[in-house]
């Protein structure tokens, strides 16, 4: 075997053969499968309470990931859901999960613009899906414990009840009267209302809240409201039946915010009161059903460590699992499990580890990391956490794009599309231009400057959106005839390449590649039939003229996709890596200056399968 073989050999093998160790993940989809939790083991089993600590700035991923958790333990018999929004929105969020009222599920919607929809849309969807044909008992049920940071949804929420019992006048003008008050302008000097037709401009973002007490306007009448209730709580308790106890608990939690929010003389540190109203509203699902488990999501960097430019009115994660804790029967049952972020944690290698961090944790992921194992350090990381998750991320990345990684979304339902792990049969062209001045050796016009290289190739994209294929490319022979000799050349190439996916959509792909050649130009001389004058016998006069070359380069293409069918295109350059020990220069003087770097486009056609 040549030298030049065996190198390529070489290279090849390691090229694709790079040992990698990475942490386990968890799939975001908006399927109701969850068997990604594996690694987590039995540690969830005694516990009545398991909450994960969030970054409100991830709020896309962190939706899709709380719904994965919830899955999973609803087989350890969790059936709440706690979210650190307010009693409105939980209202209306888990009317629609137990009854399907589309008209419900709009209200959260409104707010919104240009047909965008709630932060929870796909988490409910799922969750509605999930509960349907399931007895009450074995539903999913979504709780708001923290304050009403967004009263317009309540009081659409104390709106839809009246409406659902039809008792509007049963209730003087109060039905009016919520009405009303949900139109208010709800900017901070806004003293009239809008129209009753159009939606509100409050919008239930994590990140943002309670901004709309600021309007005085707006806080004097919520108070009114909630005074005005409680002066004829009998007769609306009659009214309202079944669903006078939601109603007074949203009624009540939009007057104590506003108590909270604008205060009324000195009082407590506002984040120790935030605290103890979470601890109560989780106390009051334990004390309706003892046998409750909970689960949720809460803003575990919520600690008055650092100076923010807004209020935060933070509290302090850890600090009410220790409230909760001060009923025994809740001790040593209340797990958290921190939830870091690569592209905002400090998250490094430990020194006695010779993994790389790129390969422990893939993008766009999110990783179980099993602390025991020793091999990361995370600043902030109490030394009693077991498990942590890392989300790979970024914070920006739209609920489309994570979905699209599995799936797509049509007419509001959840179907899979095999996205990442496919395999393409591409047939391509390559575009070259090089320079050379082999043909003056020649004395024919062979070689030519402009090449187009057809050929086929084989590419696998792994579900990480890493990408390898191996190619076979060749020219279309040339051959010039003279009156003494004739010349052919031939051209062909093998490339391996490996690369990364920085876009993959459902029509679209962006990607970039880097990539190894092995090629042979070779140059055919006949000179036609020897006559030997002592025997009868001709010898054809034949020589072959063999230049092997190796390239590396570099290339950035994107592709569109028609279901299994594909176009793409890129650009790159090579770089000529080759010998010159292996040009026949002795043969052919200008080969010892023959160059294969250049700049390239490329084609063709792909073919899923």
């Amino acid at each position: 075997m040549s030298k030049p073989t065996v190198l390529f050999l070489f290279l090849n093998i390691a090229f694709f053969n790079i040992a990698q160790t990475k942490l386990p993940t968890i799939t975001l989809d908006t399927s109701l499968v969850s068997k990604d939790f594996g690694p987590f083991g039995n540690v969830f089993d005694d516990k009545k309470m398991v909450f994960f600590g969030e970054n409100h700035t991830y709020e896309n991923s962190n939706q899709l990931l709380k719904l994965k958790s919830i899955l999973h333990l609803h087989k350890k018999g969790f059936r709440y859901l706690a979210i650190e929004l307010g009693a409105g929105v939980a209202f209306l969020a888990n009317e629609y999960i137990r009854t399907g009222n589309k008209e419900v599920f709009d209200l959260l919607n409104e707010g919104f613009e240009n047909g965008q929809k709630n932060k929870m849309y796909y988490l409910l969807l799922a969750l509605r899906k999930f509960n349907e044909n399931k007895p009450l008992k074995d539903q999913i049920k979504v709780i708001g414990v923290d304050y009403t940071r967004y009263p317009v949804y309540s009081l659409k929420a104390m709106q839809k009840i009246i409406e659902m019992k039809q008792c509007q006048n049963d209730m003087d003008t109060f039905y009016e009267d919520i009405k009303t008050v949900g139109t208010i302008d709800l900017s901070a000097r806004g003293i009239g209302f809008a129209n009753l037709r159009e939606p509100t401009t409050e919008n239930f973002d994590i990140r943002f809240g309670f901004k709309s007490y600021q309007n005085r306007l707006f806080e004097l009448s919520v108070r009114n409201i909630v005074q005005d209730f409680h002066n004829d709580t009998i007769k609306y308790k009659d009214a309202l039946g079944e669903y006078y106890a939601p109603f007074k608990h949203i009624t009540d939690q939009l007057g104590a915010t506003a108590k909270w929010y604008k205060g009324e003389g000195i009082n407590v540190q506002m984040h120790i009161e935030r605290e103890r109203n979470m601890v109560n509203n989780i106390k009051a699902v334990l004390k309706k059903d003892s046998l409750a488990k909970i689960t949720g999501q809460f803003g575990r960097c919520h600690i008055r460590t650092e100076e923010y430019d807004d209020d935060c009115y933070s509290f302090n994660l850890n600090s009410m699992v220790e409230r909760l804790e001060k009923d025994t029967t809740l001790r040593d049952k209340i797990l958290t499990v921190p939830i870091f972020y690569t592209q905002t944690d400090n998250i490094e290698i430990n020194e006695n580890s010779d993994v790389k961090l790129s390969d422990l944790i893939l993008r766009n992921n999110i990783c179980i990391y099993n602390t025991s194992a020793d091999l990361l350090s995370i600043k902030g990381m109490n030394s009693d956490s077991k498990f942590v998750l890392i989300n790979s991320y970024w914070a920006f990345t739209s609920m489309k794009d994570i979905l699209e990684k599995t799936e797509f979304q049509k007419n509001d339902q959840t179907s899979k599309r095999k996205q990442f792990g496919n395999e393409l049969l591409k047939f391509e062209s390559h575009y070259f231009q090089y320079t050379n001045n082999i043909n003056i050796d020649l004395g024919a016009d062979l070689l030519p400057f402009h090449y187009l290289f057809n050929g086929v190739s084989y590419q696998t994209i792994t579900e990480d959106g890493e990408q390898s294929s191996f190619s076979f490319n060749a020219i279309k022979p040339v051959s010039v005839e003279t009156d003494s000799v004739s010349f052919r050349y031939t051209n062909w190439f093998l490339r391996s390449a490996v690369g990364y996916n920085l876009i993959y959509r459902h029509h679209f792909d962006l990607f970039v590649n880097y990539n190894f050649t092995y090629g042979i130009a070779k140059v055919r001389e006949d000179r036609g039939f020897e006559n030997s004058e002592y025997t009868y016998d001709f010898k054809e006069r034949v020589s072959q003229y063999r230049n092997p070359y190796f390239n590396i380069g570099a290339d950035l293409g994107m592709r569109l996709k028609f279901g299994a069918v594909g176009l793409f295109a890129l650009g790159g350059y090579q770089l000529d890596i080759t010998n010159p020990k292996w040009r026949l220069k002795g043969v052919i003087p200008h080969s010892k200056g023959l160059q294969f770097s250049t700049w390239y486009v490329s084609g063709g056609v792909s073919i899923l399968f």
